[in-house]
């Protein structure tokens, strides 16, 4: 991909993940330290921006966490582990 087209592609998808609306996730779930980003769904550790492990806590966050590593880290959104 050409640079230009690739840092376009980087702002509209920071642009798409700052419009949702964060407060419309129930509070039980925004209480769980289960929170991860994603990149073309594939889990993402929100404090290092490496690959998340589905059997591993210590790859999830807080919330809070996972809403900030969105911009960080260039992730596409946030997910939640079951």
């Amino acid at each position: 991909m050409h640079t230009d087209n690739k840092n376009a592609a980087t702002k509209i998808k920071s642009q798409r993940s700052q419009q949702i609306n964060y407060s419309m996730i129930p509070r039980i779930m925004q209480e769980k330290n289960r929170w991860v980003g994603h990149v073309d769904k594939i889990p993402m550790n929100p404090y290092n921006g490496r690959r998340a492990k589905s059997s591993n806590p210590n790859t999830w966050s807080d919330l809070r966490t996972a809403i900030l590593a969105v911009k960080k880290h260039n992730f596409d959104g946030i997910g939640f582990q079951l």
